[in-house]
């Protein structure tokens, strides 16, 4: 018997109709799906599961019972077999990334694998299996799917971290360096990649990899990246870590100041740059081409499903405030809450902060906005 109740809530947009799709598992083991509109319940099923079911093995029927739904939503609303198949795809994302956010790796693996069945070019199920393999040590396979996603989506960062992250594990500095070129061509002002330009050559340093007499130039651009790091990112970077680090460096003692930027990069991603993928840049990158509210009310649902995962999560709780504020006026009050809510969790977070006084201030210029969005 299940110890307590499983549900999960999907959104779908069908001929700029509004439905969602909910399904809960009891701890009686009963499946209960319907499908709501306005309020009202259009259509239910029912299943008993003969055995105790856990999260693992509910994937297949709720899959199922959704993609049931998906069709007979297909059906009423008049729509084509291309985009009753898009609607599947985005389910089986928003599945994944239920199941990622829960920590199920396996089970997620399986479904975005099934996502690229559905869709060969799915850069999210690209990125995501490649964070996948990364976390269970698989980086050769990692490497494969990273590759692909950077290349369908050459303007989300995350992706090209998660790549260099893979390079780094094999000690490959090569690939890292001319990945590292990539991104500060497309993203000069992304901190990370200075960050990353430390690390890399401090780790020549300590190997010996440079030519007769390099040693010096390398040290006098080690400490300007560093300059140029903390320019962007002083606000939010380990104080401490960035000042040990900038004395052993110019103590030459390169061992120490290799684990102190290590550490700030990784205390820094876990404040400034969800350490998890969440697709919230391939969101808003979209968002500001086509200002599709659709798209927006599923985002707004992935990401409101992590969050019961994580409630307190504050880069969780500052983004479903950002999607809130992007839904238009008549949400500022809900996306106000949420940044409150993050604040709670750490009154030092910045970004809150900052989204916090926008939505006092109510500026709509959504295109500036989102530059800023895409930062945090």
């Amino acid at each position: 018997m299940a110890k307590k109740n499983s549900e999960f809530l999907n959104t779908v947009i069908i001929s700029g109709k509004e439905y969602q799709i909910k399904t809960v598992v009891d701890r009686y083991n009963t499946m209960r799906s319907k499908i709501i509109h306005k309020g009202k319940i259009i259509s239910e099923k029912t299943l008993k599961l003969e055995n105790s079911k856990d999260e693992k093995s509910l994937i297949p029927y709720i899959e199922k019972l959704h993609r049931d739904f998906i069709h007979e939503l297909s059906i009423l609303n008049n729509i084509n077999e291309e985009e009753e198949n898009k609607q599947n795809i985005k389910f089986i994302l928003f599945l994944g990334a239920v199941y990622f956010t829960k920590g199920l790796l396996e089970e997620a693996r399986e479904i975005f694998k099934k996502a690229l069945k559905w869709d060969s070019n799915c850069v999210e199920a690209y990125n995501y299996l490649g964070v996948i393999y990364l976390k269970s040590g698989n980086v050769p396979q990692a490497i494969d799917y990273l590759k692909k996603a950077a290349a369908m989506a050459p303007d989300i960062p995350e992706t090209k971290i998660k790549l260099i992250d893979a390079y780094i594990e094999l000690d490959n500095l090569k690939k890292v360096e001319e990945e590292l070129t990539r991104l500060y061509k497309r993203q000069p002002d992304y901190h990370y990649v200075y960050w990353y330009f430390v690390l890399i050559n401090l780790k020549k340093l300590l190997s010996g990899q440079y030519k007769d007499n390099e040693d010096i130039k390398l040290l006098e651009k080690i400490i300007e990246w560093m300059k140029k790091g903390h320019e962007l990112a002083g606000e939010f970077i380990d104080k401490e870590l960035f000042e040990k680090a900038y004395i052993d460096i110019n103590a030459r003692q390169y061992e120490s100041a290799y684990k102190s930027i290590k550490e700030l990069i990784e205390e820094c991603k876990n404040t400034y740059f969800n350490k998890e993928i969440d697709h919230f840049h391939i969101f808003l990158m979209k968002y500001k081409k086509e200002k599709d509210p659709a798209l927006l009310k599923e985002t707004l649902d992935t990401f409101s499903e992590m969050l019961k995962n994580d409630p307190s999560n504050k880069i969780l709780l500052n983004k479903v405030g950002i999607l809130r504020f992007l839904a238009g006026q008549e949400e500022l009050a809900r996306a106000r809450d949420y940044f409150k809510d993050s604040l709670t969790s750490d009154p030092t977070y910045s970004f809150a902060r900052k989204n916090l006084n926008l939505t006092r201030n109510a500026i709509r210029n959504v295109d500036n906005l989102i530059f800023d969005f895409l930062k945090q």
